[in-house]
């Protein structure tokens, strides 16, 4: 059995690693308060800023972590631990795991005057370490020295921190405390001050065995401050409402690729196949309200997929794709918009060829022009989004292979009696979670989406069935929805593309009164179901989807879930590329490496195992000039945060809203 002090500190690293890659991976400043942790004995002189080889926080934002050293945190915490013992753990561990590159400081207050009776005991704040990239050592000697010492003057501290950051640029801080401040002024009131003065602040708190008094103050801080509160009495308290949420809490949705900037109609940005990232503005925006490329053909005869996905920016967005011949004559257009979920991802596209019968027959050899455009209930808003090209040969035997099973085939989704087995979703399709057939367990938080793949072949049918249990205890009491938040499930080809089924439910409710039921699946994957624009036309990973949308009453609670797989049918109606050529796919597919965080730029869109798609495929990357046409760094990620509010909607036009907010269709 686990000692208390070590779960304390692992939970604690885990939530400030938790709201620093929120808030790095958001490009902001930040200044993370971490409140009545110790106070330091001797301390290291500050250095100088560090440099980053002249560069300013660019990517990331910067941080200074802000600590209490008020006199409380030598008590005990629950189960007997001290809480500055825990503390120095988790700092270290926070420290340990910082990006390299991001600028991060160190200000304490409470260390050098011991009473409020004393001079100065209101105003006891120091910048120990300066913000800065090269400063991981003297952060580490700081924390090593801090310990337990003086008063709590939170509201100096934070007036402080946001002196210290500059002028410009968002900022967070956190404050991790036990007890309230014991000097003036009000922290709520200056957080509140702070925001109106036109600093943009967030504030986020943990709570750590705080008393009715504190809790208060504390959440107040929070809320003015734009933040969230989290409330831990204990260690077993922290790890249940805490050790999922510290690392992924409204974790950044990576749109992963190239990135690459479209052009406009008249000159369209020249790609070739491959994963690409780029923004786009909503319609009504302006000019650049559509982002426009060419693609060249580089095989006579062949299919071109195109698929584009983002997030929006917002519950009501919508993605269209139009693909066009290089004369301008229409193709095929792809269209998809958000149902009911705040977090959930807009994904379309079409597939060109002959089998798919385009209306102009340019469509079917020579160059494409691809436009892909927004829409919201705000314009101007810009969002990132993925689009992805891959080119796949001709088959030899068209008429051997099964027939298409339609647009929108029925599915049917059987519960899976299998023992479940944890399992944490990933933040996006690069880091999505492996799973097999089978039952798992899970829990996501509000506002986030989780993404799960599955290695399924020709011939074979996917379903997906998720399970929330009727909400109980805090969560029931928390949330702000009669309801609770909307959830839905969907799942995506290798291509990251959607495609509609009939039979499931695929929007339902996270966290209601009553146990809800959300589920989907494929159809059978066959190469011609391209013919109906049917995206479930190749084999390799399919990607599952979950998101559920913002409750700000739920920010800090889990809400758990049940996930069931089934793969069904054995491989059947593989394709043979004519002349054994193979997927072109500029090396940039999905990824398909055991580690996603280290992903291979040679792969292809996955296969799955053992089927003949796999032993065909190649990289088919296009020549270094052709892809400098696009981008010149392939390694800086586009991200995109999940956001944005989400209003109570009647669902009772759901199923119709699926088959009409998701489909393809030939330009007239």
């Amino acid at each position: 059995m686990r000692s208390p002090a070590p779960v304390l500190a692992r939970v604690l690293a885990r939530v400030l690693a938790r709201v620093l890659a929120r808030v790095l991976t958001r490009g902001v400043a930040a200044a993370l308060v971490v409140a009545p942790l110790t106070a330091f004995g001797p301390l290291p002189a500050a250095g100088a800023t560090g440099e980053r080889d002249g560069s300013t926080a660019g990517e990331y934002g910067r941080v200074l972590l802000v600590l209490d050293s008020s006199g409380s945190m030598e008590e005990p915490a629950a189960g007997g631990q001290s809480k500055i013992e825990a503390a120095k753990e988790a700092l270290g561990r926070v420290v340990d795991d910082l990006p390299g590159t991001a600028d991060v400081g160190l200000r304490v207050f409470g260390s050098e005057v011991f009473s409020r009776d004393q001079p100065g005991a209101c105003t006891d704040s120091q910048l120990v370490v300066p913000p800065g990239a090269d400063n991981r050592d003297e952060l580490r000697a700081a924390i090593a020295a801090y310990r337990p010492f003086g008063e709590t003057p939170i509201a100096h501290a934070l007036t402080e921190a946001a002196g210290d950051l500059g002028d410009g640029g968002t900022r967070s801080i956190v404050l991790v405390s036990d007890g309230v401040a014991t000097c003036e002024p009000d922290p709520c009131e200056v957080a509140a001050d702070l925001a109106e003065a036109g600093i943009d602040l967030r504030v986020d708190v943990v709570g750590l065995g705080v008393d009715a008094r504190a809790r208060d103050q504390l959440s107040c801080i929070a809320r003015e401050g734009n933040g969230e509160y989290y409330d831990a009495d204990s260690a077993e308290d922290i790890v249940e409402q805490l050790q999922t949420v510290a690392t992924r809490a409204v974790r950044p949705f990576e749109v992963d690729g190239t990135p690459v900037e479209g052009g406009t109609e008249l000159d369209p940005t020249t790609i070739t196949a491959g994963l690409w990232t780029d923004e786009v503005a909503a319609e009504g925006a302006g000019e650049e309200e559509s982002r426009w490329f060419r693609y060249e053909r580089t095989i006579p005869g062949s299919s071109v997929h195109v698929s584009a996905v983002s997030l929006g920016t917002e519950v009501r967005d919508s993605l269209d794709v139009d693909v066009s011949s290089a004369e301008g004559l229409a193709c095929w257009s792809g269209f998809a918009a958000k149902q009911l979920v705040s977090s959930e991802l807009v994904s379309t596209g079409v597939t060109v060829d002959s089998s798919s019968e385009p209306i102009n027959e340019e469509c079917v050899d020579g160059p494409l022009r691809i436009a892909v455009s927004r829409g919201t209930l705000s314009a101007g808003q810009t969002a990132a989004y993925g689009l992805q090209v891959v080119e796949e040969p001709p088959v030899g035997d068209l008429a051997e292979l099964p027939p298409s099973v339609g647009r929108a085939p029925e599915i049917t989704v059987d519960p899976v009696d299998d023992s479940p087995e944890p399992v944490q979703g990933g933040s996006s399709f690069g880091t999505a979670t492996e799973v097999a057939p089978g039952a798992y367990t899970s829990s996501t938080v509000a506002g986030e989406t989780q993404v799960f793949k599955v290695p399924v072949s020709w011939g074979q049918t996917l379903t997906a069935r998720v399970v929330t249990p009727a909400a109980t205890g805090a969560i029931e009491e928390a949330s702000t929805r009669v309801l609770g938040p909307f959830a839905s499930v969907a799942v995506h080809n290798p291509l990251r593309r959607t495609s509609d089924t009939l039979g499931g439910t695929t929007t339902g409710f996270a966290a209601s009164s009553v146990s809800n039921e959300l589920s989907t699946g494929t159809g059978e994957v066959r190469y011609r179901n391209r013919e109906d624009q049917n995206a479930f036309d190749l084999a390799g990973f399919h990607y599952i989807e979950y998101a559920v949308g913002d409750d700000e009453g739920l920010a800090g609670l889990e809400l758990p879930y049940r996930l069931e797989v089934a793969v069904v049918g054995e491989e059947d109606g593989v394709p043979e590329y004519a002349g054994g050529a193979s997927l072109v796919t500029g090396g940039t597919g999905p990824d398909e490496t055991e580690d996603p965080d280290a992903p291979d730029e040679g792969q292809s869109p996955p296969a799955a195992e053992g089927s003949q798609e796999s032993a065909q495929e190649s990289t088919g990357n296009a020549p270094e000039d052709a892809q400098g046409t696009a981008a010149e760094d392939s390694d800086d990620p586009v991200r995109l945060l999940i956001a944005g509010g989400l209003g109570l909607v009647a669902v009772a036009a759901v199923g119709l809203g699926v088959l009409l907010l998701r489909r393809s269709r030939p330009q007239q």
